[in-house]
């Protein structure tokens, strides 16, 4: 035996040749054009091609334009909110247009003087101020309410409905009473007093030993009174209001009764609950 010509190499695997086409492949012969470009890359067909290329990589996606809103839409304005005057609804109708605001204090058997103490400028805290400013107005006139009341158990209660209470929430006997200390505020404070109710008592009442200010818009007091929540409130009325009806209970008193000072007021109101009615 001979050896071999040439070495037999032992290692890796054999090299595969690259298939030649025949006529039964399947493989699809280049294009005149691929066979340009292949053998001659500078050729123009190359370069307009890669650019072409490049660009549409480079070129962003454009979005279509928004819709416009069509002209037939009509715009809707915002109204303006007119808030409700609380605890309105519980006053006199007649009085409505008259009334500036409503202003609510603590429920706390003390509501009635708290609220003349606010509208007297001294807070809603120093309503034991008031109580005792009654007390005084009360017995240094004891023989003019004494008159007024006609029975002696209608001033005690009064009086004893005036001393502060030192618990937290006042009992009934401790709150404010009405008709029976209307004229104690008015003549305490020399004020025209309004207490404003759709239940119960409505009336104007005027200082009883001298008249009035010269200038009610400044020295009106208003008081409103809740019939079913047994609460009083505060109320600020507009300059020039109308005031409800007032008159002389009690002829045997020789108290000043100012006729002149508001009577402009109070024809206005007969003209307008004449033309309600």
């Amino acid at each position: 035996m001979k050896p071999p010509s040439q070495p037999v190499k032992t290692k890796g695997a054999p090299m595969k040749l690259k298939p030649t086409p025949n006529g039964n492949s399947t493989t699809r012969a280049p294009s005149y054009c691929e066979h340009v470009d292949k053998n001659f890359p500078n050729s123009p067909t190359q370069k307009s091609q890669k650019s072409q290329t490049s660009s549409n990589k480079g070129a962003r996606i454009s979005k279509p334009p928004p819709t416009p809103i069509p002209s037939t839409i009509p715009i809707i304005k915002e109204m303006p909110i007119t808030s409700k005057i609380p605890f309105i609804d519980e006053m006199p109708v007649f009085m409505h247009p008259y009334i500036e605001r409503i202003i609510n204090v603590a429920r706390d058997g003390n509501c009635g003087y708290q609220a003349v103490s606010a509208l007297l400028g001294n807070g809603e805290y120093s309503h034991t101020l008031v109580r005792h400013q009654l007390i005084q107005e009360l017995k240094t006139h004891k023989e003019s309410y004494m008159r007024l009341y006609g029975e002696e158990f209608k001033f005690e209660a009064v009086n004893e409905a005036l001393v502060p209470w030192l618990g937290a929430y006042a009992p009934v006997s401790k709150w404010m009473r009405f008709p029976e200390m209307g004229h104690l505020i008015a003549c305490a404070y020399n004020r025209v007093y309004i207490d404003l109710t759709c239940y119960g008592f409505l009336e104007t009442l005027f200082p009883l030993r001298t008249a009035p200010p010269t200038n009610p818009n400044d020295r009106i007091m208003c008081i409103g009174w809740l019939s079913k929540a047994s609460h009083f409130l505060k109320i600020y009325l507009k300059p020039r209001c109308l005031i409800p009806h007032y008159h002389l209970r009690h002829r045997n008193e020789r108290f000043i009764i100012p006729k002149v000072l508001l009577r402009g007021r109070i024809s206005l109101l007969i003209e307008c609950t004449n033309s309600k009615d």
